[in-house]
């Protein structure tokens, strides 16, 4: 086994540096970006081996690289539990920050900044008003800021929930039901 690891090891182990390195006086192979090692000494079954490593300046690249491709996925996730949770494309736009300072809008707020606190709780908020006072724009609001956070929401309104044929596996339905015995 050690033998095979030998030869791995001999094999990975570049003999001359590329155009992007240099020769520190260590021996060792350094970027010349950043001027952080590109090889590294370690000790394997008694004897020390000279293996590469990834600089300082790489590193920070594929960091920089992972964080944005974990953003990307968010982002893709975020707009699919749009399409599926906003009922109607307009509510996208409906946020907090297109909406006028009010105390709706403050309380909705502090619901969203206590939310898992609610859920955990089971409270809600009941909206009411005379129509055009803003209710479906507090709560599309309220919506698209838990979505932003990775939240499902299922945002939708009453009269959907009438006009619906079945709703809950029948619990509700515009259609009689007739059992039989």
């Amino acid at each position: 086994m050690n033998d095979l690891l030998s030869d791995l090891l001999d094999r990975n182990t570049k003999a001359a540096p590329s155009e992007n390195e240099y020769i520190g006086e260590d021996g060792l192979f350094y970027c010349r970006k950043c001027h952080t090692p590109t090889q590294c000494r370690i000790e394997i079954g008694g004897r020390q081996r000279i293996v590469c490593c990834v600089c300082k300046c790489r590193r920070e690249e594929q960091e920089a690289y992972d964080r944005k491709m974990a953003e990307t996925d968010r982002r893709s996730y975020i707009r699919s539990l749009k399409a599926s949770g906003l009922q109607e494309r307009a509510l996208y736009d409906w946020k907090f920050e297109n909406a006028a300072d009010s105390a709706s809008i403050q309380m909705a707020k502090r619901y969203v900044t206590n939310w898992k606190e609610a859920k955990k709780n089971n409270l809600g908020l009941l909206l009411w008003g005379d129509v055009g006072t803003g209710k479906s724009f507090t709560a599309a609001c309220i919506a698209n800021a838990l979505l932003e956070t990775g939240v499902p929401v299922l945002m939708t309104n009453f009269s959907k929930i009438l006009n619906h044929d079945v709703f809950y596996e029948g619990y509700f339905s515009t259609e009689p039901k007739i059992h039989h015995d």
